[in-house]
């Protein structure tokens, strides 16, 4: 009997302890995921993860099972989504800097928190708009082809740019703007920029758009993926652009017209341009005046290392009830 009383008492208290331990639920595939990472949110509450794309009705679900949700930019976290999963679902963690796909407003309307991972990319990110300014404006590629076919000395169609002295402009002042900023007057560069808020940073001038598009040597795009800069790099915008100017890009594709951008560099109207993402079936990967990256400006060890102690601090911060990172 005596047994059968202190079993009976250890299932109440499991019970119990089940109750208030959050379940914690990695709901889509996530590049990189370190097993680090997943052995720390283990201690943190009853942890699930899945390593597939699901679709709206499965991620509902998965999403109405959990207490915090840790989502990958694959799946759209929109409004539907977000009152199926209610009343349960508390918390968000975007995995990345980006949170675009989740509806941030119906978030805030159910009740439920959303944190990303501001930071985390800056450096990487910065480094690598100098990277393709520096592989397209110097024709990186064609150089290392024509030294593999046997040229040497030919030097008709190499007359670069130097940085020292040029006029960096950027559009988007935030985090990696600013960073991008302190990389370019390394170069001596006379920086100029234009934010969709207003913001200061010192040595950078802040000018309108039609200066910033006017004055640019080379002009860095590194605006968010709010839906107000939908199409902010228009036709109208690029036609400003000197013909020796180059434009690099980081930003989600449809903040930039690309066939405009496309028509511009083919008829010499635009030196160059250097973009990591680019939409589907973009005509820019027609164009011999571009270098393109397939979306890595954030891929490094270092970053992955802020990125992921990032999110485990994030739901940390849910789990103890004062969610930090929080963007609504």
């Amino acid at each position: 009997a005596r047994d059968l009383r202190t079993l009976f008492k250890q299932q109440i208290l499991y019970t119990w302890a089940k109750s208030i331990i959050m379940k914690i639920t990695k709901l889509n595939h996530i590049e990189y995921y370190p097993e680090s990472l997943r052995k720390s949110l283990q201690t943190l509450g009853d942890y699930v993860e899945y390593d597939d794309i699901p679709d709206s009705q499965t991620a509902a679900s998965r999403l109405a099972e959990t207490d915090i949700g840790i989502v990958e930019w694959s799946v759209n976290v929109d409004r539907a989504l977000l009152e199926a999963a209610r009343p349960r679902l508390k918390h968000i963690i975007a995995p990345l800097a980006d949170y675009s796909h989740i509806d941030c407003l119906a978030a805030k309307e159910f009740d439920i928190s959303v944190s990303n991972c501001p930071g985390a990319t800056t450096i990487a990110v910065a480094e690598h708009l100098f990277t393709l300014l520096g592989g397209v404006s110097r024709q990186i590629v064609l150089s290392d082809q024509l030294v593999r076919e046997g040229k040497r000395d030919f030097y008709e169609p190499f007359m670069h740019m130097e940085l020292h002295g040029k006029t960096l402009g950027i559009l988007g002042l935030g985090d990696i703007g600013c960073h991008s900023a302190n990389i370019g007057k390394a170069f001596n560069m006379e920086i100029i920029a234009h934010n969709r808020s207003p913001r200061e940073q010192a040595g950078v001038r802040m000018v309108d758009m039609k200066t910033l598009f006017t004055e640019s040597d080379a002009l860095f795009i590194t605006a968010s993926s709010h839906p107000e800069n939908n199409g902010l790099v228009s036709k109208e915008m690029l036609s400003l652009l000197k013909p020796s100017a180059y434009v690099i890009s980081i930003a989600m594709p449809g903040i930039t017209d690309e066939q405009a951008l496309f028509d511009l560099l083919e008829h010499g109207r635009i030196k160059g341009a250097g973009y990591d993402m680019i939409s589907e079936d973009s005509p820019l990967v027609k164009s011999n005046r571009t270098l393109l990256s397939p979306g890595i400006a954030w891929l490094t060890e270092e970053c992955l290392e802020r990125l992921f102690d990032t999110v485990y601090r994030n739901v940390k911060s849910c789990v103890d009830g004062s969610p930090i990172n929080t963007v609504t």
